[in-house]
């Protein structure tokens, strides 16, 4: 936890500080972190957008009902400009729900706004209102477009400007009232705008805050995703991840282990690193081999490399595949032109019923077990150098797409005799 704490404290020297821009507007100075941040962003907005919207509309209706108490004389001349902004409204409202591309978006949100003021300032000039229908409606569209509708700071900076303008011109031409009301009334909306100015550059800075936390929350499920997918296979990762019980099934599979030989003395006469650097670059030319076609790779035990078709996922070619890989292998070994004196492997295959499961809790592995893993390993160690030993199962499954040597019985260790082959190519059609 404090690992990813310290991270996170980097992640916001780098983008805050390094890619921000403060004030104003609050934008990151990376187009594409912008952009990226603005699709979720706009998204959010939209949702914000239809529903203050809709709140506006049911107000002017509530506001349209209560006119004939008010001003009684009036009310008639005040209903039109009232269903007009309650029209326009519902026209916003429909759009934003069928969605519009983001430009038109903020565009139509902005207009739902400046009319929802200036009817009010118009509305004034119709009627003799009372100061809190203009002074307090206008403050209700203020709140509205600091923090309900979503928008950002650059667009709200425009949509006020023509709100405060238009309730200025419609204080200057309230005679009715005392300078010193309309004074007051003045610093009110305008303390109230200003308050919204800042509302609305600290719900955007959070906005954006949080999409970073998201950002940095997100690079640390990828890395750590990445790291269990190194340990254990994908599907096997993917079903931990949804489920962390026991994970224990019986595949029809084919394993195959390779082992160098003479690796005892290369180990002896070679610093650590070299040795590392030689195993390092060979195994990575086995795994690509098992990528390649679609083997999976259990574990390495020093020397040893042992890999498996046929699980997690079952394959009916497993056989085929394994060979393949062995093959290669083989083929690796002799382009491997660094490693002292040449390379040789003893390669041992083995076809048949396996366990296979996630054993442990702290160092948690894939791997298999059962008499098949057996006698594959039997295989290798019984082998000769430079050649594929496979059992009479995997020759079974081969059939006559690979040409392999002729029957041999190899003692095992135990005392127990068993039938093997040596495999020795792909045939050709």
């Amino acid at each position: 936890m404090r690992a990813l704490i310290d991270r996170r404290a980097s992640d916001r020297r780098v983008y805050v500080y390094g890619e921000r821009r403060r004030w104003p507007p609050p934008d990151f100075a990376d187009p594409a972190l912008e952009q990226d941040f603005r699709l979720g962003d706009d998204a959010a907005a939209r949702r914000l957008g239809l529903t203050a919207v809709l709140l506006a509309a049911v107000l002017y209706v509530v506001f349209a009902l209560i006119d004939p108490l008010v001003v009684p004389h009036d009310a008639s001349d005040l209903l039109v400009p009232r269903l007009v902004v309650v029209a326009w409204l519902l026209v916003v409202a429909a759009c934003l729900a069928r969605g519009v591309p983001a430009p038109t978006q903020r565009l139509l949100v902005c207009s739902a706004v400046v009319v929802a003021a200036l009817a009010l300032d118009v509305m004034s000039f119709l009627a003799p209102l009372p100061t809190t229908y203009l002074v307090g409606g206008t403050m209700l569209v203020a709140i509205a477009l600091f923090t309900l509708v979503g928008v950002r700071l650059a667009d709200a900076i425009p949509t006020a400007t023509i709100v405060v303008a238009g309730f200025l011109i419609a204080t200057a031409n309230d005679s009715d009232t005392s300078s010193a009301v309309a004074a007051a009334n003045i610093v009110i909306v305008l303390g109230g705008i200003a308050f919204g100015f800042i509302a609305a550059y600290l719900l955007e800075d959070l906005r954006r805050d949080g999409y970073l936390d998201d950002r940095s929350l997100d690079r640390e499920r990828l890395r750590s995703d990445r790291l269990l997918h190194s340990i254990l296979p994908e599907d096997i990762a993917a079903r931990l991840r949804r489920d962390p019980s026991a994970i224990a099934e019986t595949h029809d599979v084919t394993v195959v282990f390779a082992d160098v030989v003479g690796f005892t003395r290369v180990t002896s006469d070679l610093p650590a690193t070299t040795v590392v650097e030689l195993l390092d670059g060979l195994f990575t030319q086995f795994d690509a081999l098992c990528r390649q076609h679609r083997v999976e790779k259990i574990k390495t035990i020093g020397d040893a490399y042992m890999a498996v078709a046929g699980a997690p996922l079952p394959d009916a070619g497993h056989a085929d595949a394994v060979a393949e890989v062995a093959l290669g292998m083989l083929d690796v070994a002799a382009s491997f032109t660094r490693w002292p004196g040449g390379l040789q492997l003893r390669i041992g295959v083995s076809s048949g019923a396996a366990v296979a499961g996630v054993i442990g809790q702290d160092k948690f592995a894939y791997d298999l077990w059962g008499d098949t893993v057996n006698t594959a390993s039997r295989m290798e160690s019984h082998g000769t150098p430079g050649v594929i030993q496979i059992s009479a199962a995997t020759r079974a499954l081969l059939g006559d797409r690979y040409d392999c040597g002729p029957a041999t019985e190899t003692a095992i260790k135990g005392g127990e005799v068993l039938t093997t082959y040596a495999l020795l190519g792909r045939r050709v059609s």
